[in-house]
């Protein structure tokens, strides 16, 4: 086929198209899948959070291990299995209502105990945000 001068036709527009659509799709699906991952880490660490408060408040110690040395260890085995690796210092286990003390204890019977922990989450622009997160459970008559 041959084509005369001033004909105008739309060969490579579709090219054109895709050329400037392909990235801001891509750029969608990127930021889609980031924040199905921050959401599924948020939701582990909530989760590895509660399993762990409701064994923390019956007063099980592991052999050779106090208390708050056998939660820390049992909440970074569970986000281990959700597949969050958590680092010891960013896990606290506090008496009463409080996420901050000094030093660690896990509470008396009867009383207050709270667990927290800090996980990052980088987006796309490679910068780091920390997501904390508590939870708060009263302790057993252990």
């Amino acid at each position: 086929m041959r084509w005369w001068r001033g004909n105008y036709t739309e060969r490579g527009a579709a090219m054109v198209e895709m050329a400037l659509a392909l990235p801001l799709f891509l750029l969608a699906l990127s930021l889609l899948v980031e924040t199905a991952i921050a959401l599924y880490r948020i939701s582990a660490l909530e989760e590895a959070l509660g399993i762990t408060a409701r064994d923390a408040t019956i007063g099980v110690t592991d052999p050779g291990f106090n208390r708050v040395d056998t939660i820390k260890r049992r909440l970074q085995t569970r986000s281990q299995r959700l597949s969050i690796n958590l680092d010891p210092s960013e896990i606290s286990v506090c008496p009463g209502t409080n996420s901050t003390c000094s030093p660690e204890n896990a509470g008396d019977p009867g009383g207050f105990v709270t667990l927290t922990a800090r996980i990052p989450l980088t987006t796309l622009t490679l910068r780091s945000f920390n997501y904390r997160s508590s939870v708060t459970a009263r302790n057993e008559r252990f």
